[in-house]
């Protein structure tokens, strides 16, 4: 199909002049980059490893996102920053299907672990995917990956699944997430309201953060039920939206209910 646009979710619609820029889509994200916004250093608290223990959030709440630059004493373990989406291929298992987002599209699609892998080391990339949801807890890369002590002290379903549940407990520890330059993320709150944590084993991603407040969470509801949504820039309607920039070798920590989104600056 022709490209008629740049702007929309749907690239065949004829650009008039008339409909707003949809959030993703590559004039979104050259907008997005040119803006300025406050340093979330106003909200973050930056902490060493041995700092961030279960009596430290017992006592002073876990109510910041927390940034940890170094791995020392998160009792964190990882591949090397060369470890490459070819490993993860190889460890997981090209055959594996997983969910892509189109990114200019906004849209989820399925496609086998090696084509996705091809399509990343291709420098001439047709489009932006990102993949956000690749679980690997069952997997050889399992092994390679150790979970903060914090993240296992505060996991629900590691600590509290019934051993006798009719439910299987659900993998949800370990994700890997893969995504070329301007890969977009819109505005969530993570499944559950569950906090988060988030490692950069390479690359550079900016996230935008919102403070979770009554007032903040009444309009994110009101946003998400909107059919215009994806025209309406949610850091628009609330009173502050930070920048944070996380750089490889940095863990970030968000407490439950954050909001925000994310993009990445360079995948290498």
């Amino acid at each position: 199909k022709k490209r008629r646009n740049w702007h929309r979710h749907d690239y065949t619609e004829q650009d008039d002049g008339t409909k707003p820029v949809q959030a993703g889509t590559r004039t979104f994200v050259q907008k997005l980059r040119a803006r300025s916004f406050p340093s979330a250093d106003d909200i973050i608290l930056r902490m060493n490893g041995t700092q961030l223990t279960q009596r430290y959030l017992e006592k002073h709440g876990f109510n910041s996102p927390i940034i940890v630059p170094q791995m020392d004493g998160l009792g964190l373990r990882l591949p090397p920053p060369t470890f490459s989406v070819m490993d993860v291929e190889r460890y997981v298992g090209g055959d594996k299907i997983i969910d892509v987002i189109d990114v200019a599209r906004q849209a989820d699609s399925k496609m086998k672990l090696r084509n996705f892998v091809k399509y990343f080391m291709n420098p001439d990339r047709p489009k932006v995917l990102n993949v956000i949801s690749l679980e690997f807890s069952d997997t050889k890369m399992s092994e390679l990956v150790k979970v903060p002590d914090i993240g296992k002290k505060l996991s629900w379903v590691e600590n509290y699944w019934p051993d006798d549940s009719v439910f299987t407990k659900p993998f949800v520890q370990k994700y890997c997430l893969m995504g070329v330059e301007d890969s977009y993320t819109d505005f969530h709150i993570d499944f559950g309201g569950t906090s988060v944590w988030y490692h950069v084993l390479w690359g550079e991603k900016i996230f935008y953060l919102i403070k979770p407040t009554d007032e903040n969470l009444a309009l994110y509801e009101s946003w998400s039920s909107s059919v215009t949504q994806s025209e309406e820039f949610f850091g628009d309607k609330v009173d502050n939206c930070y920048k944070c920039v996380l750089k490889q070798g940095h863990t970030l920590f968000l407490p439950t209910g954050n909001l925000g989104y994310d993009l990445t600056i360079r995948n290498r």
